[in-house]
């Protein structure tokens, strides 16, 4: 109730190691100012961070490149995010692998999800 969040699905690889979520979000204002605030008020202890405006198959958004330490069990993981507004709404492709099973078949993958997502 009174969430900006009208829709969140939760994805995990069968072993349990590679996880993520899409969301949509009500986001009637500047996507580069909720992203900044976001950012400035977070509590994640983030290292490496990377912001980057880029234009994916007429997705104009935003990547976040990083790495964060996780509360739950204390080890980095390596998160790639690409953010983007279609009118009123903002979408959130999230996709994160402990840093040690990180490589290039998951970059591979999120920039698969992100290519293949649609919004009609």
């Amino acid at each position: 109730p009174n969430s900006d969040i009208l829709f969140h699905i939760d994805f995990n690889d069968n072993q349990g190691i590679i996880h993520g979520f899409v969301q949509v979000w009500h986001l009637p204002y500047s996507l580069k100012q909720f992203l900044d605030d976001s950012k400035a008020n977070s509590t994640l202890q983030f290292k490496d961070f990377i912001s980057k405006e880029l234009d994916i198959d007429e997705k104009k958004g935003y990547l976040w490149d990083y790495t964060v330490l996780s509360d739950n069990d204390k080890k980095y993981y390596k998160g790639m995010e690409f953010f983007f507004k279609k009118k009123d709404n903002m979408y959130r492709i999230s996709y994160f692998v402990p840093v040690k099973q990180w490589n290039k078949t998951n970059k591979s993958i999120f920039w698969n999800m992100v290519k293949s997502f649609k919004v009609y």
